[in-house]
């Protein structure tokens, strides 16, 4: 299981991985797929998935 933030960042959403000096910039929809997804039991996108590879 990978740990991940998904968080607005100067003007940008960013994902990163707690420890890493990598981020990726996240489209507004992707970002907002996120919000709504939190808290809830439905699974991570498929996108997501990849991007955590």
């Amino acid at each position: 299981m990978h740990e991940l933030i998904a968080a607005p960042f100067l003007g940008h959403r960013l994902l990163v991985c707690p420890g890493s000096a990598d981020a990726t910039r996240l489209p507004v929809t992707a970002y907002r797929e996120l919000e709504t997804a939190a808290g809830s039991a439905a699974a991570s996108p498929g996108w997501l998935v990849e991007m955590a590879r």
